[in-house]
């Protein structure tokens, strides 16, 4: 890959390996708590970010036509990482709203602690 320094091709590679599926195939991969982080990041982005298509993310108003549409609104999401635990904070309303995202938290939740770290959803019931 043109313009990307070795160092940064091998973390691109890591970080593309990482980003779906589970998290046994990156033991002895991550070694760092930065490398830890930065597929953390990615994992949720996808989680969250989930559509490919470039649509505007709309969905209709219950109490309108079904051609008037109101902006879907991704929550607003604090997280922090002590090094061996991730801590995020979102709304509990907007995850009951999300059942797939909810479920797709729930799994992720269980694939980092298999993989030794702890995750920690305040507003995540179950």
């Amino acid at each position: 890959m043109p313009g990307f320094t070795k160092k940064e091709q091998d973390q691109l590679s890591l970080l593309t390996l990482a980003h779906r599926g589970g998290l046994a195939k990156m033991r002895g991969l991550l070694n760092s708590a930065e490398d830890v982080a930065l597929v953390m990041a990615l994992r949720l982005a996808v989680i969250f970010c989930r559509s490919r298509n470039d649509a505007p993310l709309t969905i209709p108003h219950p109490a309108s036509r079904i051609a008037d549409c109101v902006p879907l609104v991704q929550p607003k999401i604090q997280a922090r990482f002590s090094g061996t635990k991730f801590y995020l904070e979102l709304d509990s309303q907007w995850l009951t709203q999300h059942p797939l995202t909810h479920a797709a938290l729930q799994a992720e939740v269980k694939e980092w602690q298999e993989f030794g770290y702890g995750m920690q959803i305040t507003g995540l019931a179950g």
